[in-house]
C-alpha cells in the first residue's frame, strides 16, 4: 500500500489532490510453485493486481485519465528433457481482463460508470506459448 499525494492548488490542474502520475495505491503479487525433482516437472501459478492509477494528467476543465486495475493470472508448466533441454508451456493473462482508461470526472479516484467517461477499452486476450530451450 502506497499513499503518495501531490497538491496542485493554483497549478491549473483538474484534480488538485491526487497521487503521482503512474503511482498505484496498491500492488499485490502472489506466486505458487512446485518442483517435482524426480520427474523434472515444474509448475508455477502467479497472480498480480495493480490499483487504478493516473495515466494522463488532466488540466483545468479536463479530468485526469486513469488506467483501471486488472486481475492477472499466469500459469507455467515446464519439463526438463534430456540432460540440458527444457520444454515450457506458458498461459498468460488467463482471466483476459479488459484494458480500460477512464476520465475521472468526479475526481474520486475510482471508476463510476454513471459519472466517468470510458476513454478506451480493449482486450488483447490471453496467450499460450510453447517453447524449447537447450543449454550448450
Amino acid at each position: 500500500v502506497i499513499r503518495s499525494k501531490i497538491n496542485l492548488e493554483g497549478a491549473g490542474a483538474y484534480d488538485t489532490d491526487r497521487a503521482l502520475q503512474g503511482q498505484s495505491p496498491y500492488i499485490v503479487n502472489v506466486g505458487l510453485s512446485h518442483n517435482w525433482v524426480q520427474t523434472g516437472l515444474n509448475t508455477t501459478l502467479v497472480y498480480n493486481i495493480i490499483g487504478d492509477r493516473v495515466a494522463q494528467v488532466g488540466t483545468d476543465g479536463y479530468a485526469d485519465i486513469y488506467e483501471r486495475h486488472r486481475n492477472l493470472l499466469d500459469f507455467q508448466l515446464s519439463k526438463r528433457v534430456w540432460e540440458r533441454g527444457e520444454i515450457k508451456l506458458t498461459w498468460s493473462d488467463i482471466f483476459r481482463p479488459d484494458f480500460m482508461y477512464y476520465q475521472d470526472n468526479n475526481a474520486d479516484h475510482k471508476f463510476n460508470e454513471d459519472v466517468d467517461n470510458i476513454m478506451q477499452q480493449l482486450n488483447n486476450g490471453s496467450s499460450i506459448t510453447l517453447g524449447f530451450s537447450y543449454r550448450f
